[in-house]
């Protein structure tokens, strides 16, 4: 609980000091290399324990099934979702709710296809699923296990939400969270021209 306090602490001092221009020096650059920075801390972490991949080694093939699990389970949830609330076509539902966190590239592929304001509802659904997991992640991991935060997660569990992942849920979750958010983030381009195209 502490652990989700700081975090969420973190953000609104980050976004604070970013709307007052405190530390202009920086440049908008620097938000990308701490990123990079926190993703090779984590992985320079986990490739430095021999249970890394002794994990990647039994699980082989099954890693693939955990982003799987994810897309379907996502999609089963969408299509209840539309069919109990009337604001959105199924079309319109599916295609906010995939973007799996992908937040950069959901709302300018629904944008272009669906207009401005479905483009918009796709980058605040993306941008809230990514700051849901950076709070609640030690939350969701006691009550429903790592796996349950790497679905949390979506796409974003392969950099911006690794790190909390990494600390909520212990580093024998790293292999499978990073396999499944990179492969989320290369799918979500496809779902979304499947679903709008």
């Amino acid at each position: 609980m502490i652990f989700s306090i700081l975090v969420a602490l973190t953000l609104g001092l980050g976004i604070l000091a970013g709307n007052a221009d405190l530390l202009p020096w920086l440049g908008s650059e620097v938000g990308t290399y701490v990123l990079f920075a926190l993703i090779f801390l984590v992985l320079f972490t986990a490739g430095g324990d021999r249970r890394t991949y002794e994990i990647v080694r039994e699980q082989g093939v099954k890693l693939l099934w955990v982003p799987v699990a994810i897309i379907l389970g996502n999609t089963a949830g969408l299509l209840v979702l539309a069919a109990v609330y009337d604001g959105l076509s199924v079309r319109q539902t599916l295609a906010v709710g995939s973007g799996y966190g992908y937040y950069t590239v959901a709302s300018v592929f629904v944008q272009e296809m669906e207009g401005a304001t479905l483009g918009a509802i796709a980058l605040i659904a993306n941008v809230l699923r990514e700051v849901a997991t950076l709070l609640l992640a030690p939350l969701v991991f006691r009550y429903l296990g790592g796996n349950a935060c790497v679905a949390m997660g979506g796409a974003t569990v392969s950099d911006s939400t690794l790190p909390i992942i990494a600390k909520a849920c212990g580093k024998e979750i790293i292999p499978v969270a990073f396999v499944s958010g990179l492969l989320i983030t290369i799918a979500v381009p496809f779902l979304l021209m499947a679903i709008l195209g």
